[in-house]
């Protein structure tokens, strides 16, 4: 009855794009291969370790909007071929809030955002980090919010942050953190307030093991092509 996608990227570091020194000022010197796996549940096994039930994993470097779609097509075609489709109640797309990811919910059928618990934190602590004794309390005050699902009172504790907020960066932090939260509310609201308990996003974890182990946690560099086909390489190993 519900499918569960979860969706990430790594940063990977670029050397040249197609053949060295074509990099110049300003410099483009990253490059994000994307993650997608999509499982239907998730099972703790005799050692506690929960571990995703029938997961599939894809992933590579997709440029623009023509390659987030080809993406998210690749995950719709895989739906409707190990699942009837007709039966799916719900599809639960989770992640950290970045446009793409959020664009799954619109090219998979039956899908939803949800926002990752992680991402909310920090936003949450960026937000608060700089008030010392009175931290806790607004933390507290923007989770009450969230609880009760009234986006305008989380609105009015930002602006309370705001307010006492002296020091120009720390404003813009608390600023970043209010648009990100309220912008991600509906998201948010499923996270939160949803009683599926398979609602839960493992994809950094799934990108540190998975892409940042091999490409991108030592000073490593590579070109587009490169960075591609290993990307490619690890989800063909991930799927066994």
């Amino acid at each position: 009855k519900y499918l569960y996608i979860d969706a990430d990227e790594d940063h990977v570091s670029l050397q040249y794009l197609e053949h060295k020194g074509d990099i110049k000022k300003p410099r483009t010197n990253t490059i994000m291969p994307y993650i997608v796996y999509v499982y239907d549940g998730i099972d703790t096994g005799e050692d506690g370790r929960p571990k995703l039930q029938n997961v599939k994993y894809f992933g590579g470097v997709y440029k623009g909007t023509e390659g987030i779609k080809k993406l998210w097509d690749e995950v719709q075609a895989y739906i409707e071929s190990a699942y009837d489709v007709d039966e799916i109640d719900q599809i639960y797309v989770n992640g950290d809030g970045a446009p793409w990811i959020k664009s799954g919910a619109k090219y998979i059928e039956k899908a939803k955002f949800v926002l990752d618990k992680y991402h909310m934190y920090e936003y949450i602590v960026a937000a608060t980090s700089h008030l010392k004794d009175s931290k806790q309390d607004a933390i507290a005050e923007i989770y009450r919010a969230i609880y009760k699902k009234k986006k305008w009172m989380a609105e009015g504790v930002f602006d309370k942050i705001l307010a006492v907020t002296v020091d120009e960066k720390k404003q813009k932090a608390v600023e970043r953190s209010k648009n990100y939260i309220l912008g991600n509310w509906a998201g948010i609201m499923l996270s939160m307030r949803g009683k599926d308990k398979n609602i839960r996003c493992s994809a950094e974890g799934h990108v540190s093991h998975i892409y940042s182990d091999r490409m991108s946690s030592r000073p490593l560099g590579w070109c587009e092509l490169g960075a591609d086909k290993m990307a490619r390489l690890r989800i063909y190993w991930m799927n066994g």
